[in-house]
């Protein structure tokens, strides 16, 4: 996984008010010899925090992982799919 990763997905029903959930990941350490990153984890909860209050995100779909591994990152997408359907 690189350094940061975003992903955002949105489902909407025919006329309703489009239901959005967002996955937003922040990694400070880009792995390998990269130089670790000082502000990814920063921007990320930051972004989140831009998701909520002006991009019309409920803050309860939205999740911020910092630096997760494969596997947690797996499971809050999957969490989030399960919760649109």
């Amino acid at each position: 996984m690189g350094p940061s990763l975003l992903l955002i997905t949105a489902a909407t029903l025919a006329g309703a008010t489009p239901l959005r959930h967002a996955v937003v990941v922040g990694a400070n350490d880009g792995g390998g010899v990269l130089e670790p990153l000082r502000y990814a984890e920063r921007d990320a909860e930051s972004f989140a925090d831009v998701l909520s209050e002006l991009g019309g995100f409920s803050p309860q779909n939205v999740t911020v992982l910092y630096g997760p591994d494969a596997e947690l990152l797996r499971e809050a997408l999957a969490s989030h799919a399960a919760q649109s359907e």
